[in-house]
């Protein structure tokens, strides 16, 4: 059987990227999937190469998986402020589709 060979930059594969994060808003993501509670609260976060979370330094790009929101951030208060603005919106939405 042949060797699998490791990339030397240490940077995942473009293809497997689009299998996360979302190319264009409203794309990739089946509607029927999503309505499932736990999409509602997840996001997929892609870290910057240089982030090193020890000495504070944070830097990339969120994504809500059933809004397809999307930031880039550059700081951990930045990422922090996203998640919990869109867990509020969402939190928000919920509480209107039960009334």
């Amino acid at each position: 059987m042949g060797k699998i060979k490791a990339r030397a930059d240490h940077r995942p594969s473009p293809k497997l990227n689009r299998n996360f994060m979302t190319w264009l808003a409203g794309g990739g993501y089946y509607l029927s999937v999503m309505n499932d509670w736990k999409y509602k609260w997840a996001f997929v976060i892609q870290f910057q190469p240089e982030t090193d979370l020890e000495t504070g330094h944070c830097k990339g790009r969120v994504e809500h998986i059933i809004s397809h929101k999307s930031v880039r951030f550059n700081s951990l208060e930045e990422l922090l402020a996203f998640v919990s603005r869109v867990l509020a919106e969402t939190r928000a939405n919920e509480e209107q589709d039960y009334e």
